[in-house]
């Protein structure tokens, strides 16, 4: 079952993903420590972290992508230009 998973860096073209998979880690995070959601809250984490992706993304961070069945189904990203090299 695990030859179908493959990971491949991400681009440009994965910063939506990216995003989601973010916004989906803090909305579990919060709800552990009983923090219920603020909508506007979100949607500025939302906005900002892929502002911040776009800008970054290859630069100062790099990002890979778990895909099954050509579907993104995980992501993660380090941040850091010491991280890069």
């Amino acid at each position: 079952m695990i030859d179908k998973y493959s990971i491949r860096e991400a681009n440009i073209h994965d910063v939506s993903s990216l995003v989601q998979h973010h916004c989906i880690m803090c909305d579990e995070t919060n709800a552990l420590a009983g923090v219920e959601r603020d909508i506007n809250i979100y949607k500025e984490l939302e906005i900002s972290y892929k502002n911040k992706l776009d800008s970054e993304i290859n630069k100062s961070c790099k990002a890979w992508v778990a895909e099954f069945e050509n579907k993104i189904v995980a992501s993660g990203v380090i941040w850091g230009s010491k991280h890069l090299q």
